[in-house]
């Protein structure tokens, strides 16, 4: 009973060894499985160099072969019972295809010269397809597997190897064994870090979404608090004071009701430049963006800000009989706002003007340096939007 234990917690363990390794550093098994699939049916020089009295053999382990990469392939299809299973498939077919199949042929074949050059090629295709530690177990253990395979079920192990032979298995032992020790050590480290860094943005976007589920709930409460506050204190104060206190009011509800991000301009007007496809509408022209200023992002909401552009862009659409082309231009200018309780004063912002024309021409600065927060205009082939930088 305790024998049995002890296999299936080695089993057991082998399970997570084989998804641990696959979680981390990934399972290439389509690639794999279609190119061992091809070259283990494609009847080419190196399947017909054996002696014709083991060629039975070697088409069942070469069919067999095929079959187990066809699996590999065919994983869409698995059960769902049985994609827990398959990290351990995929490391024992890599385990029976490549050197289990290798030292196989090698023996059977008495050292063919074709099949000692395989050794390499098999070193290469485990170190691409697995990690350096995996690479070795697997490689181990195939070529032990297929030496107690042949001695139980063909006879004998009789190598007879020429000086060449000899010194290309053990000049390809040693350097494909440095080979795993150098270069593939570093390839996991590298696995490494990037997966050190994945989780420490994972832990980042975990933190920062709970961070904002926070304050959607502070802003909400704050908004209920705003609206009670305006209620109940407004009409105790002077006219003066009123008006200014509901204006920095309704100003700062309005602002906390904005999911107000960094938006990247390029990327923004990206797919600004796809909303006549997408709202089927026949522009004369493609949309065209000049820029005549050197900001590339703004804070705003970039949801807001983009039905606002679908929306004007339509309305210019919809109005366009002169089939004007429809211009899109981006210049410095200035937002504007008055002080209630300070007559004659505005407040300047630093901004960006955004116009959407299908005029030939637009105010210029001089005619119109600064766009007020209250101000309105009238032109149907012009609309302007001012945002702060």
């Amino acid at each position: 009973m305790s024998n049995i234990k002890e296999l299936m917690a080695t089993c057991s363990n082998i399970m997570q060894y084989s998804q641990q390794r696959i979680k981390k550093y990934g399972a290439p098994y389509i690639l794999f499985g279609t190119f061992v699939a091809i070259n283990f049916t494609y009847p080419y020089f190196m399947w017909n160099s054996p002696t014709s009295q083991h060629y039975s053999l070697i088409l069942s382990l070469r069919l067999l072969g095929a079959l187990l990469c066809g699996m590999l392939i065919a994983k869409s299809k698995w059960p769902q019972g049985l994609l827990p299973y398959f990290p351990l498939y995929w490391h024992l077919v890599i385990l029976y295809c490549l050197p289990f199949i290798g030292t196989i042929m090698l023996l059977l074949t008495q050292s063919n010269i074709e099949w000692v050059v395989n050794i390499a090629i098999t070193v290469i295709l485990l170190l691409i397809v697995v990690d350096w530690l995996t690479a070795l177990i697997i490689g181990g253990l195939g070529i032990l597997l297929a030496l107690g395979f042949y001695r139980l079920f063909i006879g004998e192990i009789n190598l007879s190897l020429d000086f060449t032979s000899k010194y290309l298995l053990i000049y390809q032992g040693i350097f494909g064994l440095l080979i795993g020790l150098i270069f593939a050590r570093r390839k996991q480290l590298a696995y490494n870090q990037v997966a050190t860094q994945r989780d420490y943005l994972k832990e980042v976007q975990q933190h920062t979404s709970h961070e904002r589920v926070e304050t959607l709930k502070f802003r909400d409460a704050l908004l209920s608090e705003l609206e009670g506050f305006q209620a109940q204190a407004i009409p105790l104060l002077d006219e003066a004071s009123s008006n200014y206190l509901k204006q920095v009011l309704y100003r700062f509800t309005d602002y906390l009701r904005l999911d107000v991000t960094q938006v990247d301009l390029n990327h923004f007007f990206g797919k600004v430049m796809d909303i006549p496809q997408m709202q089927g509408l026949s522009l004369p022209t493609a949309l065209q963006i000049q820029k005549h200023t050197q900001v590339t992002d703004i804070q705003a909401d970039e949801n807001k800000l983009y039905e606002v552009f679908v929306n004007s862009i339509t309305y210019l659409a919809n109005h366009n009989t002169e089939q004007n082309p429809i211009r899109i231009i981006l210049a410095d200018s200035q937002l504007g706002h008055a002080v209630a309780h300070m007559e004659g004063h505005i407040r300047r912002l630093n901004a960006l003007k955004i116009t959407i024309t299908t005029s030939e021409t637009i105010p210029t600065a001089s005619e119109q340096d600064i766009y007020m927060l209250n101000g309105s205009t009238s032109n149907r082939s012009l609309i302007q939007i001012g945002y702060y930088k």
